[in-house]
């Protein structure tokens, strides 16, 4: 099955709203991975630092995929624009910032 057939299958199945809350879930689950993991480098054994790690992968790749469906529920075409159009001003910034960017 392919991607865009999938998110159609999700928002056909569970409503835009679900969907809507669940990326919200995942986004926060992320933020809350990578804010143990930091803590962990700093005080965590070896083993709670690759623990958090494969957490934090984890609740990208959750974070990734609902990014995913809110790029097909609002269109692939304006966020592609839009995501372009920021890369490029990052680029900028960092050559402002006198950084080694070809």
């Amino acid at each position: 099955m392919e991607r865009e057939e999938i998110y159609k299958l999700f928002v056909d199945t569970f409503g835009e709203d679900i969907q809507y809350t669940f990326a919200i879930e995942e986004m926060s689950e992320l933020i809350y991975a990578i804010t143990k993991y930091k803590r962990k480098l700093a005080t965590g054994t070896k083993e709670e630092v690759a623990k958090c790690k494969k957490n934090v992968i984890e609740e990208i790749a959750d974070v990734l995929n609902t990014a995913e469906s809110l790029r097909f529920m609002f269109g692939k075409k304006e966020v592609e624009k839009i995501r372009e159009e920021k890369l490029k001003r990052g680029i900028k910034r960092c050559k402002q910032k006198n950084l080694d960017v070809k």
